[in-house]
C-alpha cells in the first residue's frame, strides 16, 4: 500500500472546501486532478473515504483517516521547515494580486476565474532575514 501526500492533500482540500471543484480551485489544480487523487487514495485504502454529493463529506472510514491525514501533512510541513532552518533557506508560497490587464498573455487566470499568479518558493535566507530582493531584467 502507497499513501502520498499529494492523495492525502487533495482527499483534506475536499473535505475543508465542501466539493471537488473549490478543492480543486483552492489546490490551483483541475477538478479532474483533484478527483483521480482521491480516487487513487481510495483504491489504496480499498474503500471510499467520500460521499460524493453536494457537499462532499467523508464516510466513516473517511472520518477515521482525516486527523491521521491532517498530522501527515503537518508532520510534512515541520520536516520542510526543519530542512529549510538547517540550510538556511526559506521556503513558502509566494501569492500576487493583480489586475487583470497585468495578467494578459501570460496565461494565468484572473481573480474573477481564480489566482492570477502562485508559485511555491526558496530563497537563501542572510543573517538579518530575507535577501534584498533584485528586480528581475526584462525578458
Amino acid at each position: 500500500m502507497t499513501v502520498n501526500l499529494p492523495q492525502l492533500r487533495a482527499f483534506l482540500a475536499v473535505v475543508d472546501a465542501g466539493g471537488f471543484s473549490a478543492a480543486a480551485a483552492e489546490l490551483g489544480m483541475s477538478q479532474s486532478a483533484v478527483s483521480h487523487a482521491v480516487a487513487s487514495l481510495e483504491r489504496e485504502l480499498a474503500a471510499p473515504l467520500l460521499v460524493r454529493a453536494t457537499p462532499a463529506r467523508t464516510t466513516a472510514l473517511g472520518e477515521r483517516v482525516l486527523p491521521h491525514a491532517r498530522l501527515a501533512l503537518s508532520a510534512a510541513r515541520s520536516v520542510e521547515q526543519i530542512a529549510a532552518d538547517a540550510t538556511e533557506t526559506m521556503s513558502g508560497t509566494v501569492r500576487l494580486a493583480a489586475t487583470p490587464t497585468v495578467c494578459q498573455g501570460t496565461g494565468a487566470r484572473t481573480s474573477r476565474g481564480s489566482r492570477c499568479g502562485s508559485s511555491r518558493v526558496t530563497a537563501p535566507k542572510s543573517r538579518a532575514g530575507w535577501r534584498t530582493a533584485r528586480p528581475m531584467p526584462p525578458s
